[in-house]
């Protein structure tokens, strides 16, 4: 089915990062662990630098003072004195780097364990990519490289400045009141009050266009992801200018957005240069201030007065720096508000799924099927998710115990959308369903045959979706896998993989053929032995007596089996035939002649 589309939506730098803030923190820091322990230890780290680098700048007047008075051993002591003190610069700077680095870590460690957690539970992964994404484009791009960006920002860039600047700020405003009063100080809050102005102004459409940025970049990538999934499909087809000019297209878009955040991010960086540069000029018309109009100096002789105009300087140039580093972050942060913003609406997504999903299991239960029944199915009605169209009305349906059922009808009838239902995937409009409960119980095989990439080992390929270490011979023992595997003529697959716990070198996806894919399906089915399973279209790809095989074992094995399918020769292998023709046009009949 085809996923329900929302506008595109845009990102500003605003109340709405905020808001993303107060979701993400909780799951950055969600007790006290290594986030705490390295936001600490950055913070720390980082009040270090400021207080060494404030000794170090008071070294430079030092300087002036024993040149002009041609004070030989004052001037290597303080010489010597420097130099320990940016040892301990460096080291302390050094420190500050490893410490957020790490909080780096530990940041994307909590957010994205989090997310894995809430994506891979309550259908959350099938809503967002198969039924509805509520408008978020490309979940995966968010999860890793967006959560990725987010946390190196936030860490790397922003908190070792961010966490000791309300300290910084308040030490160099007493010096500033100190030296040239309430004037001076005014003069430099007032010239971060309208930079701030402005940064916040012309920020604006950059982070609207980072957002889009980020969308284009993902649809982008998946382009490719998908020409190289189906390569061999595109090259039957000769698809190869028709594949090229789509590359092309996405990429001239992907190319347009960035030109647009290129424009917009120019005055930015402008504004933030000369709010910089301009602070040095600033902190020399300021010494106005003491010199002309307080005049502090008046009984300085010229060596003392160039020792305090040079700690004058340092101590505005400090104040006003300070300030700098705050709207040198603005492009930070604008960028940081895109990812927080796309996450956070991620989060918001998976919470609100746990919320229906809960509700859904609710309305769903149906309770256990009878003693004697593996399914029960009464008066159910279903369609789509969000619409209002019925695919199927008023179907009502038992299977027994170790019997089979053979689901047929024209293709887009509604076959592959009963078994949604019944797995819970979509919501019933009305009706009863009444399966066997329990983990283990119930399986599914979709009409493609899902083999989870990553260099999985054959073992774990066989014993998918179970939890399970690459090896498990203490829980199922090989002897009881080749025998599986023997019976659906699959062997092969061993020496193939290097054997049964062997990383493959290969994808497994790309590696099979279909009938080969389909098979090895059947094989989890027969090592897990649920009391039912639902196979939609599942050996359209096998040999005819290969088909017969499979579902000999599967009878055998005792589990009972609802099929859909299109082949002639599958009503041979079940007890009755569920035919459905229409909304309301289903019949059940008891098939003759079973070869089972």
């Amino acid at each position: 089915m085809a996923i329900q589309q929302k506008p595109e939506k845009n990102f500003f730098f605003g109340i709405g990062f905020l808001r993303s803030l107060t979701t993400l923190f909780p799951i950055l820091y969600p007790r006290w662990e290594y986030a705490v322990l390295f936001t600490a230890l950055t913070g720390a780290a980082a009040g270090g630098f400021e207080k060494v680098n404030y000794d170090t700048g008071m070294m430079i007047g030092k300087f002036y003072t024993t040149l002009s008075m041609k004070d030989e051993p004052g001037f290597w002591h303080v010489f010597w004195k420097a130099t320990a003190w940016y040892a301990a610069q460096c080291a302390l700077s050094a420190l500050i780097s490893f410490f957020s680095s790490a909080l780096y870590l530990a940041f994307r460690n909590n957010l994205t364990k989090y997310l894995h957690q809430r994506y891979f539970s309550n259908n959350v992964c099938y809503q967002l990519n198969s039924v509805d994404n509520e408008g978020l484009d490309n979940p995966d791009q968010r999860m890793s490289q967006d959560v990725e960006k987010f946390c190196n920002l936030l860490a790397v860039r922003v908190f070792p400045n961010f966490l000791v600047a309300p300290f910084v700020v308040g030490y160099y405003t007493w010096r500033t009141w100190h030296t040239s009063g309430g004037v001076g100080v005014g003069v430099i809050y007032g010239y971060f009050l309208i930079g701030s102005f402005v940064n916040a102004f012309i920020i604006q459409p950059m982070t609207k266009w980072a957002g889009k940025v980020e969308k284009a970049e993902g649809c982008f990538r998946y382009k490719h992801v998908s020409v190289r999934d189906n390569a061999e499909g595109s090259a039957f087809y000769r698809a190869d200018l028709f594949e090229l000019s789509e590359c092309d297209r996405l990429f001239k878009n992907l190319l347009k957005k960035q030109a647009y955040f290129v424009g917009f991010k120019a005055p930015v960086m402008f504004w933030q240069n000369f709010f910089s540069y301009f602070g040095g000029v600033l902190t020399y018309a300021i010494q106005v201030i003491p010199i002309f109009w307080m005049h502090s100096y008046d009984d300085y002789d010229p060596m003392e007065f160039a020792g305090q105009l040079s700690n004058n300087a340092f101590v505005f140039m400090y104040l006003i720096n300070s300030f700098t580093k705050l709207t040198d972050l603005a492009s930070s942060v604008g960028e940081m508000a895109v990812y927080s913003q796309r996450i956070a609406d991620l989060v918001s997504f998976t919470k609100e799924a746990s919320v229906k999903a809960n509700c859904f299991e609710n309305a769903t239960a149906g309770g256990k099927p009878k003693s004697s029944y593996s399914l029960v199915v009464d008066k159910l009605t279903y369609g789509p998710p969000h619409s209002n169209d019925i695919l199927i009305r008023g179907l009502s349906v038992g299977v027994q115990e170790r019997s089979s059922l053979l689901i047929t009808g024209p293709s887009g009838i509604g076959k592959t959308s009963l078994f949604r239902v019944l797995a819970k995937l979509w919501n019933k409009n009305s009706g009863i369903v009444e399966l066997p409960t329990g983990r283990g119980h119930l399986m599914f095989l979709p009409q493609r045959p899902y083999l989870p990439s990553g260099g999985t080992s054959l073992r774990q390929q066989l014993l998918f979706p179970s939890q399970a270490p690459r090896n498990m011979a203490t829980v199922v023992g090989d002897a009881k896998l080749e025998s599986v595997l023997s019976s659906v003529g699959l062997s092969h697959l061993i020496s193939m993989a290097g054997g049964l716990d062997e990383e493959a070198d290969f994808e497994w996806a790309e590696r099979l053929t279909p009938g080969e894919a389909q098979r090895l399906s059947i094989c989890r089915v027969l090592l897990t032995q649920p009391a039912l399973v639902f196979l939609d279209e599942a050996t359209n790809s096998v040999p005819v007596d290969m088909e017969k095989t499979i579902y000999g074992l599967l009878k055998e094995a005792k589990i009972s089996y609802i099929s859909t399918g299109h082949q002639a020769t599958l009503r041979s292998y079940h007890d009755m035939e569920l035919q459905i023709h229409g909304t309301d046009q289903h019949s059940l009949l008891a098939i003759e002649n079973s070869q089972m």
